[in-house]
């Protein structure tokens, strides 16, 4: 490539001559034939007696238009002006002087200029040659023919066979429209995005419109609502139990969209899974499921959906029937020690958290490590356990012990600290005085043997 700073040596052709010195001119672009001298070389060309340098790459410089056309740039390709303050020297004619081989030569210096694609033009990816522009649908061999339009592609018109010619086509964020060749417009890709540049960047979102005003990709009315994935409009479902894609459209409060057939990929709005439940006597309103005593509630159903059958809705609260009583979420009949039992909850619920249901004898039973006392079962307990009844706390710890009521912890009574591994309580000023006796026998010890 000739660079700014580098002179361009321009000569007459046709002068006569007798060694290739006396045609000055570019290396290469001319030389002594037959007392003549002519252009030689491929890349140079005679142009009104002068000969010039064909250029090969866009942004070469030049000073006829010939100079690009004539080179690989092609017919596509013409030579233009750029800062006029950025000059180039040229030599314009070089005449040999007889008996001396010397050369009288005048300097010239002119604006630079450079070879440039046509305004129907684009370069090709490696910037040696001009190609023709390709509009949508257009054939194309170079990438650079489309990407003049913004979002296109050069791709085979059949995108699986390689072997099909190649077209410019929008990429798959793109769209165009029929009778606009020279634009690809930049796909929405959700609900509530721009549509600007034309009402048709809305193609990919199902049931949906360009708000004229706003300029915004919207739902075609307000009945609808927005999918999940704000891809798509979907009508609102009327109530329960009919037929919908997605929880959006469930109109029902405290509703969602369920799988009701998983074979015929059925789905239905249902109340909310494992928190609401739809009234007997109201039907198509969802309820609150009752996960504790003295929730408020409606219906009968909302009670014995979460408490059990044997719960019942009395007063606008839930409760467990008579003769029944409550653990852990539930209503159980209430078990006695050893007594018969089909769950483990009846057992809780009649005795306490340290029995179970046998399943061998189906009878309530003290679980391992623990111990029956009227007929009540009690797990081993050390002062600092944690614990609900005194009893708890006295049947395992000797001593003076209590469970305290602010900790609900097994706690000495004041004056009175734990020993033996906390399994007892003992008198602190007892304690306070055996520690004394033990210190005086250990100084006396120690004396004894410093007497011997």
């Amino acid at each position: 490539m000739i660079k700014r700073d580098v002179w361009l040596r321009v000569f007459r052709s046709g002068g006569r001559c007798e060694v290739d010195g006396q045609c000055v001119g570019e290396s290469g672009s001319s030389g002594c034939r037959g007392g003549i001298c002519i252009c030689a070389g491929i890349r140079f060309f005679c142009q009104q007696s002068d000969c010039l340098l064909s250029e090969n790459q866009s942004g070469e410089q030049c000073m006829e238009i010939q100079q690009c056309q004539k080179g690989d740039m092609g017919t596509l390709s013409i030579c233009v002006g750029n800062d006029p303050n950025n000059k180039m020297s040229i030599v314009p004619d070089a005449i040999s002087q007889p008996g001396n081989n010397l050369c009288r030569m005048s300097q010239l210096s002119v604006p630079w200029k450079s070879c440039k694609c046509k305004s129907e033009a684009v370069e090709s990816s490696d910037g040696t040659k001009c190609l023709l522009k390709s509009y949508i649908d257009d054939a194309c061999d170079d990438v650079n023919q489309c990407s003049w339009i913004t979002g296109s592609t050069c791709q085979n018109k059949n995108v699986s066979d390689p072997a099909t010619e190649k077209i410019c086509r929008c990429s798959a964020d793109y769209v165009n429209v029929e009778f606009a060749r020279d634009v690809c417009y930049l796909k929405a890709k959700a609900i509530g995005q721009s549509c600007a540049l034309h009402p048709i960047q809305c193609i990919d979102l199902d049931d949906s419109q360009c708000l004229r005003d706003q300029k915004i990709c919207a739902c075609h009315n307000l009945t609808q609502v927005v999918s999940g994935d704000k891809k798509r409009c979907l009508s609102r479902v009327a109530g329960l139990n009919t037929t919908c894609i997605e929880s959006a459209q469930c109109s029902t409060q405290n509703s969602e969209c369920l799988t009701t057939n998983v074979e015929l990929k059925e789905k239905q709005c249902k109340c909310l899974r494992n928190q609401y439940v739809e009234g007997w006597e109201q039907k198509g309103k969802c309820l609150k499921i009752a996960d504790d005593l003295r929730v408020s509630c409606e219906e009968q159903h909302q009670c014995t959906s979460g408490l059990g059958p044997l719960s019942e809705c009395k007063d606008g609260y839930c409760l467990c029937k008579a003769s029944y009583t409550y653990y852990d979420g539930q209503c159980y009949f209430p078990a006695t020690l050893n007594g018969r039992c089909n769950l483990d909850g009846e057992c809780k619920a009649g005795v306490n958290n340290y029995t179970y249901c046998n399943n061998n004898t189906n009878r309530c039973s003290c679980v391992e490590e623990a111990f029956e006392n009227n007929n009540l079962c009690y797990g081993r307990k050390v002062v600092g356990d944690f614990c609900n009844t005194d009893t708890e706390c006295t049947l395992n710890i000797e001593g003076p012990v209590s469970c305290d009521g602010a900790t609900r912890r097994c706690a000495c009574s004041w004056g009175y600290v734990p020993e033996l591994e906390n399994t007892i309580c003992v008198n602190s000023a007892l304690q306070l005085g055996t520690n004394i006796g033990i210190i005086i026998l250990a100084l006396i010890f120690s004396f004894s043997q410093k007497l011997y």
